[in-house]
């Protein structure tokens, strides 16, 4: 009686162990899987093994290394491997591998490329075959199948000898094999015969006889970087008797010569041999076969267009002849006094005259363009130190003229990168930028028996161009209070000076503000500043201080510029003096 109430309080309390730890995972899997659980109770039950272990559903535990169980709602489900017989000598245990396994292992025997039944080869010409290369191996206990990538290499190529000992040049392809090839698996069988069909051999026999192309010769060999399908085993290759073995040829049994031509007049010619019949016409020998080329002739779109020996059609002459050449200066870019780098991105616009005797040009080093600074509107005066001869890069200097429709006469070369130092000059001096455009030193045309025209209509000042700077920044210029004072207009930005007195009046941090008067009699000016929008009275000469200083002393150069546009102060008491309004 008592052995049955301990058994049953032992059961009582598993059970509830087991609704213990059921909940404590309901609830802690609650948030992230809703749709495990009915009314706040797990949906699938846990699974308890012979060691009363716990598992809850959907769990996988590796009980040993050749056994794993898996919870499936209370059913525990459990898998087994079983090993097969080792099929080497001395397998291989490996941690958390069931099985003993045996290494990768191959011993080849014998190596034959072969080909096709009827594929013959062509003496001095190029020659594409396909062969099929068979590689014998010992079925010993030892070996084994091989899987995984880049397990084999294959090198091809034509020898007069049965051994392949001499090969062949411009016949050799280190690696004759795809990658798809070179992956290729092997399979044991009892057959002992590894194949890999169809690979595609080129070979080139221009200088080489059918008495030379006796032989195809394949080496095999295993893979430079070879990666098995289980890694960590060891890939042995072997070769018995010697290595020799893993070299094989094959004779070539039908090898041709190319035959000549003959042409009407009985002219013999060898295959792969061209020439002319006439001007206008010329001839292949393929095979026997002689092809022949008839060139004709578009009109000629010049009046006077030349002939040339050798040359069929009649040809023009490269001409353009040039009406106005213009600098351009795309966007909005400026120059600055004073600075000894100021770079310019220019196009330049070239309008030629399209008539009949202007062409197409092409070649290399067609153009030339030098460019300057200036003073004067027709580039007369050149600024020293602005001259640069050559502007184009190599590229620019090669860009084609194409010759478009009647009312099409423009040339571009764009975004040609000048550089210009004005250290020493002033925007009063540098108001034009100049360009000249001009023939290349030596061009190279692409039909180089014909020549090049270049001119310049009316007159040879046609080539040259400038465009005035419309943005040329003059220096800033440090003036002192009682200079500036008198020049102070409304609209300029000032920020608080030398001899301020005022506290924080202009804001927290000081910041910028507007004249909005003139300067009064008695050396007081009005400002309105940016940051809080209150007006007050500033000393500018009144008891010789000047509380203010400009944003930009530049905007005294020239013209007043005025901020946000405003060219006068528009109502508004004036405020008193110093301490706001």
């Amino acid at each position: 009686m008592y052995s049955l109430v301990s058994r049953r309080g032992r059961c009582v309390c598993l059970l509830f162990l087991v609704a213990i730890i059921t909940f404590c995972r309901a609830q802690e899997l609650s948030s992230s899987s809703p749709s495990s659980y009915e009314d706040g109770y797990p949906a699938h039950l846990p699974c308890m093994d012979n060691h009363r272990r716990i598992y809850f559903h959907g769990e996988t535990l590796k009980m040993t290394r050749c056994s794993s169980c898996t919870c499936n709602n209370s059913t525990l489900s459990c898998m087994f491997e079983s090993c097969g017989p080792a099929t080497c000598d001395n397998p291989v245990g490996f941690p958390g591998v069931c099985c003993p396994v045996c290494p990768y292992n191959i011993t080849v025997t014998d190596v034959e490329p072969e080909v096709a039944p009827g594929t013959s080869i062509w003496q001095g010409t190029k020659n594409k075959i396909i062969l099929d290369l068979n590689v014998g191996y010992l079925n010993t206990r030892e070996t084994t199948s091989i899987a995984g990538e880049g397990l084999w290499t294959t090198k091809v190529w034509m020898s007069s000898l049965a051994d392949g000992s001499n090969e062949l040049s411009g016949t050799v392809v280190e690696e004759a094999l795809t990658e798809g090839q070179q992956s290729k698996n092997l399979k044991k069988s009892s057959a002992e015969l590894f194949r890999i069909p169809e690979i595609r051999y080129t070979f080139d026999l221009t200088d080489h006889s059918c008495g030379d192309a006796k032989y195809v010769c394949a080496k095999f060999n295993k893979g430079p970087n070879a990666e098995v399908e289980k890694d960590y085993l060891d890939y042995h290759f072997k070769a018995v008797p010697t290595e020799e073995v893993l070299t094989g040829c094959t004779e070539i049994t039908e090898c041709r010569a190319l035959l000549p031509c003959k042409d009407n007049s009985n002219r013999i010619s060898l295959h792969g041999e061209t020439y002319k019949m006439t001007k206008c016409s010329s001839c292949t020998c393929n095979n026997g076969i002689l092809s022949c080329m008839f060139e004709s002739c578009p009109p000629a779109h010049c009046r006077n267009p030349m002939r040339f020996a050798d040359v069929c059609c009649r040809v023009c002459p490269y001409n353009v002849t040039v009406n106005q050449v213009t600098p351009v200066l795309p966007g909005s870019q400026s120059i600055q006094e004073g600075r000894a780098e100021n770079d310019l991105s220019v196009n330049l616009d070239v309008l030629y005259a399209n008539t009949r005797e202007t062409t197409s040009v092409a070649g290399q080093g067609l153009w030339k363009s030098s460019m300057w600074m200036s003073s004067q509107e027709d580039g007369a005066v050149q600024l020293p130190g602005t001259l640069v001869e050559q502007v184009l890069t190599q590229g620019q200097q090669s860009q084609d003229l194409k010759k478009r429709s009647f009312f099409s006469r423009n040339f571009n070369i764009n975004d040609i990168r000048y550089q210009v130092d004005m250290s020493d000059l002033t925007c009063d001096e540098a108001r034009y930028l100049c360009a000249k455009f001009m023939k290349g030193d030596n061009p190279e045309v692409q039909k180089s028996f014909l020549e090049f025209h270049f001119e310049a209509r009316p007159s040879e000042d046609v080539l040259t161009g400038c465009s005035p700077i419309e943005d040329c920044k003059g220096i800033p210029t440090s003036l002192s209070g009682s200079k500036i004072a008198g020049l102070l207009r409304i609209g300029m930005k000032v920020v608080r000076g030398s001899d301020w007195k005022w506290g924080g009046q202009d804001g927290s941090p000081p910041g910028e503000g507007r004249i909005v008067s003139e300067l009064r009699s008695n050396g007081w000016i009005t400002v309105q500043w940016d940051s809080t929008g209150r007006r007050d009275a500033y000393r500018m000469g009144a008891d010789d201080k000047y509380d203010l200083k400009l944003v930009d002393p530049a905007s005294l150069d020239g013209s007043v510029r005025l901020a946000n546009g405003d060219d006068e102060f528009r109502g508004g008491a004036i405020p008193h003096e110093g301490s706001g309004l």
